[in-house]
C-alpha cells in the first residue's frame, strides 16, 4: 500500500503502526482510511514501565568497554541542570530515555561484530576516540541557559559524522556526508536541533538494510527562504518502517514542537527515504 497523504505531519504519524499520544491515528491511504486506536493511559505506563526493565537488563549485558561508552553518552545528554524546572524539563527527559533505549542496541550490535570479526568494526582504540569526539559535542548542548544566538554549524557537522563513525559499523558499509549552512540559533532550539539530527540518524542506522553495499546518508541544513530552514537527513537504503523506536518517534516530534517545525518524511526516485524538518528562523 503506498501512503498517499497524511492527516498529522508529525514524524510518528508519516510511520505506520506508531499512533501519536494523545488523540485517534488516522492515516489517509490511496484506497482506505486506517485508523489506529490509542491505549488507555494506564496501559501505556505499564508498558513503559515494563521497557525500561528490559533496557536495564539488556545494558547488563554490553561488554566493559560498550558499557563504558553507553555511560559517557548518558553523562553527556543528561537534562541540563539550569532547566530542571522549565517547560523543556519532560521533554529533554523523554528524550534521553527513548535514546537510550536505541543506543543499547547498537552498542549490543557493535559486541556481537566485535566477536565475529567483522571488517567493517573500528579499533578498541579509534572507537574510544570517536566516542569521546561525540561526547564532547553533545556535553556542549547541556547549557540551555541563554537566549542569545550560538553557532550550531560546526557542532551539527561534528556530532554527525562522529555518531555515524561510532555505530556506523553496525550498518556495514556506511558513510555520511554533510551540507551545512552557517546558522546560529538560541541554546534551547540548538539543542532540540542537534538531538533530532541524532535520533534521525540512529533511525537510519538501526532501521536501514545492513547488507546493503555502499550506503550512503547524507544531512543537510539549509535556508530555503521565506525566514524557513530545513534540516534533512536522507539515507539510500529505504530502511523499515515496522522496526522503528516508537518512543525515539515520539521524541523527535516533541523536540521538533520546540522549533515549531513540520517533519515530512519522502522517497527519493532511487529507492532510498529523506526525512525533512522545516522550522521558521529568525536571524540575528
Amino acid at each position: 500500500m503506498i501512503m498517499a497523504a497524511t492527516v498529522d505531519t508529525s514524524f510518528r504519524m508519516l510511520r505506520p503502526g506508531l499512533p501519536r499520544r494523545g488523540h485517534p491515528a488516522t492515516l489517509a491511504f490511496v484506497d482506505r482510511i486506517d485508523t489506529v486506536p490509542l491505549r488507555p493511559a494506564a496501559d501505556m505506563r505499564s508498558a513503559r514501565a515494563s521497557g525500561l526493565v528490559r533496557m536495564a537488563e539488556a545494558a547488563g549485558r554490553l561488554s566493559r568497554q560498550r558499557s563504558d561508552i553507553l555511560a559517557q553518552l548518558l553523562r553527556a545528554t543528561v537534562q541540563p541542570a539550569d532547566v530542571t524546572r522549565s517547560a523543556f524539563a519532560p521533554i529533554w527527559a523523554f528524550d534521553n530515555v527513548a535514546r537510550t533505549g536505541v543506543l543499547i542496541r547498537l552498542l549490543l550490535a557493535l559486541d556481537r561484530l566485535r566477536k565475529s570479526g567483522s571488517p567493517h568494526m573500528l579499533s578498541p582504540a579509534m572507537e574510544r576516540d570517536a566516542a569521546d569526539r561525540l561526547s564532547a559535542g553533545l556535553s556542549l548542548l547541556q547549557d540551555c541557559s541563554g537566549s542569545d544566538p550560538a553557532p550550531c554549524s560546526a557542532l551539527l557537522r561534528h556530532v554527525v559524522r562522529d555518531l555515524v563513525e561510532l555505530f556506523g559499523p553496525t550498518a556495514g558499509d556506511i558513510a555520511v556526508s554533510t551540507q551545512i549552512e552557517t546558522l546560529a540559533m538560541p541554546a534551547v532550539k540548538r539543542r532540540a536541533l542537534l538531538l533530532i539530527a541524532c535520533n534521525l540518524l540512529l533511525h537510519c542506522i538501526t532501521d536501514g538494510a545492513p547488507g546493503r553495499s555502499g550506503r550512503r546518508l547524507g544531512v543537510s541544513l539549509q535556508r530555503i527562504g521565506g525566514g524557513r530552514v530545513r534540516l534533512t537527513v536522507a539515507d539510500t537504503a529505504a530502511g523499515d518502517d515496522h522496526d522503528r523506536s516508537a518512543d525515539l518517534c515520539e521524541a523527535i516530534d516533541d523536540m521538533a514542537a520546540i522549533l515549531a517545525g513540520r517533519i515530512s518524511v519522502r522517497r527519493d526516485e532511487h529507492g532510498g527515504s529523506a526525512t525533512d524538518l522545516i522550522f521558521r528562523h529568525a536571524e540575528p
